[in-house]
Formats: C-alpha cells, sequence, structure tokens
C-alpha cells in the first residue's frame, strides 16, 4: 500500500505497477462529465502516460496529477508482468507527442499503423492492442474511460473517495461492486 499526502491528509493507494491504469471521473470538457484515464509508465517513479486535451500533446505527468482529484480507480490489467512492462516500453517509445483528438477511431481506423492522433482513453487501448490485448469493453469505434471501465480484462485494484460524476462515476460504482 503507498500513500500520497493531500489536503485532507494521508491517504492510502495501491502500490502502482507498470500499465496500470488510472481512472478519474472527476473531468468535464466543454461542461460534459467525461472522465479521466492514463496509464503508468514507470512504477519506480509514479509517472503516466496521458492525453489530456486539444493543445497538448500525449505526456508524462506523475500520479499526483491524479491522486488529488476527488476520486479515482486504479485497475490492474489481467496479463503477466513481463507483457504489462512490453506495453509501457512501446507506449513510452511510440506515444508521446501525439496530437489530441477526441474523435480519433471515429473518422479514422481505429487501430492505425501509425496513430497520430488520440485521447486518453485510445492511448491506453491503442498500446495494449498492439500486444492483441483488447480492454475496450465496448468494441466500439471510438475506446472512452467508461469503455475501459467496464472492460473484463480489468479487475479493480483501489479506489478512493466518491464518484462525482453522474455518468461515468455511476457505471465505475456499478462495475466495481
Amino acid at each position: 500500500m503507498g500513500f500520497m499526502l493531500r489536503e485532507d491528509g494521508l491517504v492510502p493507494h495501491a502500490v502502482l505497477e507498470n500499465g496500470d491504469i488510472l481512472f478519474s471521473p472527476s473531468t468535464f470538457i466543454s461542461m460534459i462529465e467525461m472522465g479521466h484515464s492514463c496509464m503508468v509508465i514507470n512504477e519506480d517513479n509514479e509517472t503516466l502516460l496521458q492525453a489530456s486535451g486539444y493543445g497538448s500533446p500525449s505526456n508524462i505527468i506523475t500520479a499526483n496529477n491524479i491522486f488529488v482529484r476527488p476520486s479515482f480507480v486504479i485497475v490492474r490489467v489481467n496479463a503477466d508482468k513481463s507483457t504489462r512492462n512490453a506495453v509501457t516500453e512501446y507506449a513510452k517509445q511510440n506515444l508521446l507527442g501525439l496530437e489530441y483528438d477526441i474523435l480519433a477511431g471515429i473518422f479514422e481506423p481505429k487501430a492505425p499503423k501509425n496513430v497520430e492522433r488520440t485521447h486518453c482513453s485510445h492511448i491506453i487501448w491503442y498500446a495494449y492492442n498492439h500486444f492483441g490485448i483488447d480492454v475496450d469493453g465496448s468494441g466500439g469505434k471510438i475506446v472512452t474511460p467508461y469503455d475501459l471501465s467496464i472492460s473484463l480484462v480489468l479487475p479493480k485494484k483501489f479506489s478512493s473517495g466518491k464518484c462525482v460524476s453522474r455518468h461515468l462515476g455511476l457505471y465505475l460504482s456499478a462495475y466495481f461492486e
């Protein structure tokens, strides 16, 4: 068990491993509750790969950027550690600096040979899909934080706080009960 310091005190969290996915339902795009997802790419210093929004290429942040949110969930893909390590190495080498596009996968193939545009859930799906692991629970043209949350290959490891989103939060709470 790890711990983080927030304004409201010391809060426990699961020990992160490479390839873990963090969800936070407390993200909005143009006043629409969307949620956010990112993937652990370095378990030792708790850094995450994310695609956060228009004007920001996919980049690396620290886990504290998620831990300070009102709520978050950590899931671990049902794959062996060596596979999850390979996914994170692939992501670090190939998926940084991509242009953000909320519509990635709708007007072009969901899994192009050379991805140029992505969003928070698509970048995670793309990394795992490269290794034959489909983490999209709906199988649709676009992958969302909700689609990741209903994937059968993503058992819950840890959650913190209340799900504040009326949409994603309800989905996450229903799935993880």
